[in-house]
Parts: C-alpha cells; sequence; structure tokens
C-alpha cells in the first residue's frame, strides 16, 4: 500500500513539470514571440528541468537505502566539520547570486570527528543548505550554529525564509 502510495505522489510530482516542459516547447515553436517571452518560456523549461533533476535524484537516494544499501553504510571516523564545510562552499556561489551572507565559525567542531557515511550526510547538509538558500529573499543571511553537549552534536540552521506551514 505505501509503495502505491508512494508511486502515485512520485507520477503526480512528475506530472507537473512535464506539462509545464511540454506546453514552453509547444508555445516556443510560435516564430512571432518577442525575445523577452522566449526568455520566459526557457527560463520555465530550465526550473522544471531542475525540479525533475531533484526529485529523481531523490528516488535514486531512496531507492539506495530501501535496497539493503543501508546495511552497508560504509561508515568511517571522519572530521564533521570537514563535512559540514565542504557543503556550505559548495551553496557560496548560489548565496552569493542572491546577496545571501551565510554565517558558519566551524570553532565548535574544529576537532569534532564522528562515525559517519561522509556523502549521505554531505547530501542531507545540501539538501538543507541549498533549501534555505532557494526560499530566502534576495539580501538575507543564512545562519549554522553547532552545539556539542554531553557528547550530543546539534546543528542549527536557520534562514530568512516563508519556513514550512505546520
Amino acid at each position: 500500500q505505501n509503495q502505491k502510495e508512494f508511486i502515485g505522489n512520485v507520477s503526480h510530482e512528475l506530472k507537473t513539470p512535464i506539462t509545464l516542459i511540454q506546453g514552453s516547447i509547444e508555445t516556443l515553436q510560435d516564430t512571432s514571440l518577442t525575445t523577452t517571452e522566449r526568455t520566459d518560456f526557457f527560463k520555465i523549461l530550465s526550473s522544471n528541468t531542475n525540479r525533475m533533476k531533484t526529485l529523481i535524484n531523490n528516488c535514486l537516494l531512496l531507492s539506495k537505502l530501501e535496497t539493503h544499501y543501508i546495511n552497508h553504510l560504509d561508515l568511517k571516523h571522519t572530521s564533521l566539520s570537514h563535512s559540514l564545510e565542504i557543503s556550505i562552499q559548495a551553496y557560496v556561489p548560489l548565496a552569493s547570486k542572491k546577496h545571501i551572507r551565510i554565517n558558519y565559525s566551524q570553532k565548535e567542531l574544529q576537532e569534532t570527528y564522528c562515525l559517519q557515511n561522509t556523502s549521505l550526510l554531505q547530501e542531507a547538509f545540501n539538501n538543507v543548505i541549498e533549501n534555505a538558500i532557494k526560499y530566502s529573499p534576495n539580501h538575507s543571511q543564512l545562519s549554522i550554529q553547532t552545539t556539542i553537549q554531553n557528547k550530543h552534536i546539534s546543528i542549527a540552521i536557520s534562514d530568512q525564509g516563508p519556513g514550512i506551514p505546520d
């Protein structure tokens, strides 16, 4: 039942960008469009292609996790600050385009090592950081704070976006 529901949801999520892409292609075949109108339709194509790419990548990751990949997590004792820093650096160009300042100090995590699957952890960091930037207004800031208390590590990523409704 869960699998049928999941497939139905994914199909619905993919149908919307495909419909928008198809409509944009059909409209772009009209030779009377202005350059501005064509540019707008190319933006729609790009945005929806990226949306589909994200959906597909998420499905592939979920598939890996469900097909016993989780039993072979390849855990290694690695620097947590290094993993987080790689993800932050990957999104500096996107943040710069929107004039978003990323505030992060690695002091607290500098010498912190933990058992982790670096690629899965970075995937999680990437997802949260990308969404924080994507949904934050221009000229805002993204704050990444880390705390360690009683051998528990907390990483809080806050932005100035609209948030997720309850």
